[in-house]
C-alpha cells in the first residue's frame, strides 16, 4: 500500500472520528450516503461507527468506484454526476465531505443532496483566511479557479460556509471548526523526503512543496450536523 493512501486514510480517519462526535448520541441511523465517497474509506469507516444496515458511495471517476468495490464489500458503489437516482428522503444520513469547493454549481447539487437527505454531514475546508488570502496575493498559492492543483473552485471562510448550508435549506445542529492535527501534517512533511543531501533541502522551500504539503497548515475545516428542512 502506498505511503499516499496511508496518509488518506490517516487523514479520514480524523475526519470520521469529528463527525461522530457531532451527532447527539440518541440519534440512530440505518441508511447511509456518501456523496463524492472518492475510494469509500470515510463511508466505511462512519457506517461502522454509527452502525448503520446500508450505506451507498457515489462518485464519477471509475477506477475511485472499482477500488471501493473491491476493497469494501459492504458498501454500494453507484456511478453518478448529476440527479441522484433516489427517492425523496431515502437515506437518514448523507456524507458531503470537501466536495461543494470542488463542484461548478453548488445549488443544484445541494438540492439533489436535501432532497433525497434527512441529515447531513459537512466538511468544509475553510481557505478563506489571513494566511491563505496572504499567499494567494502574492502568487505563492494559486487562486481557485480550472487551473488550481486540487480542482479548487470556491473558496470559504467560517462565515460563508455556514451561510451556504443554511441557505440551501439546513438547520445546523452541531458545529465544530477543527486546525488539521500534527500527525497529520506530520506525515504531509515527511513525504518530502530530507536526506543529508544539501540540495534536497532546497526542496521544502520550492513552491510545488508549499502548494502540495504546506497547505494544511495555512486553513482550518468546519465540520457541520444538519437537518434538510422541508
Amino acid at each position: 500500500m502506498s505511503k499516499d493512501y496511508v496518509l488518506r486514510e490517516k487523514t479520514l480517519q480524523w475526519k470520521a472520528r469529528i463527525f461522530a462526535k457531532l451527532i447527539p448520541k440518541d440519534h440512530r441511523f440505518r441508511t447511509l450516503l456518501e456523496v463524492g465517497c472518492t475510494e469509500g474509506f470515510l463511508i466505511h469507516e462512519l457506517s461502522r461507527l454509527l452502525k448503520t444496515d446500508f450505506a451507498v458511495g457515489i462518485d464519477i471517476p471509475k477506477h475511485f468506484l472499482s477500488f471501493g468495490k473491491g476493497r469494501y464489500h459492504a458498501i454500494q458503489f453507484v456511478p453518478n454526476d448529476g440527479i441522484l437516482p433516489f427517492k425523496d428522503k431515502s437515506f437518514d444520513l448523507t456524507i458531503c465531505s470537501d466536495f461543494i469547493e470542488h463542484i461548478l454549481q453548488i445549488s443544484p447539487s445541494l438540492h439533489e443532496i436535501k432532497r433525497v437527505s434527512k441529515f447531513i454531514l459537512f466538511k468544509i475546508p475553510v481557505e478563506s483566511c489571513l494566511t491563505g488570502n496572504f499567499f494567494r496575493a502574492t502568487g505563492i498559492y494559486p487562486r481557485c479557479g480550472e487551473n488550481h492543483p486540487s480542482d479548487l473552485l470556491h473558496l470559504f471562510s467560517k462565515t460563508s460556509a455556514q451561510e451556504v448550508i443554511r441557505k440551501h435549506g439546513f438547520s445546523i445542529i452541531n458545529l465544530s471548526f477543527e486546525i488539521t492535527p500534527f500527525t497529520i501534517l506530520y506525515h504531509h512533511v515527511r513525504k518530502i523526503r530530507i536526506y543529508l543531501n544539501p540540495l534536497t533541502y532546497l526542496g521544502i522551500f520550492s513552491k510545488r512543496a508549499f502548494q502540495s504539503y504546506y497547505l494544511p497548515l495555512l486553513r482550518g475545516n468546519l465540520f457541520a450536523y444538519a437537518r434538510s428542512e422541508g
